[in-house]
């Protein structure tokens, strides 16, 4: 009985953020992208915060 609730349960869920693998994916690239083109502003600001630990 509790196996039954729990497979009518997991069809009801809908997706958080993609509908299909191609929306993954282009969600994924997107972000990637993104993150890639902050690079340089993450290297200088690590830089400027970096301590020496002895």
């Amino acid at each position: 009985m509790a196996s039954k609730l729990a497979r009518a349960g997991v069809r009801q869920v809908k997706p958080i953020l993609s509908v299909d693998h191609g929306e993954a994916r282009q969600r994924v690239l997107n972000l990637y992208k993104a993150w890639y083109r902050q690079l340089p502003y993450i290297g200088q600001e690590g830089g400027e915060r970096q301590c020496l630990v002895t």
